[in-house]
């Protein structure tokens, strides 16, 4: 489940500065940044779920 991993730092002024010259370039950081968050939210729902299915001897949930 879990992958190698590269990080970068980069300062949040430059960043900012880089986004600010290239709108593209944010976008596609912000839409990455999104992607990720929506993927670990999932997981962690999941995961969630199937604790509390486990926990409460419950054979189904149904979303509001």
């Amino acid at each position: 489940m879990h992958q190698p991993t590269k990080v970068y730092a980069l300062p949040a002024a430059e960043l900012k500065s880089m986004i600010d010259k290239d709108h593209t370039l944010g976008y596609l950081i912000f839409k990455r940044l999104a992607d990720i968050m929506d993927k670990r939210l999932k997981i962690r729902t999941d995961l969630l779920l199937e604790a509390w299915l486990e926990a409460f001897g419950a054979s189904k949930v149904t979303p509001q």
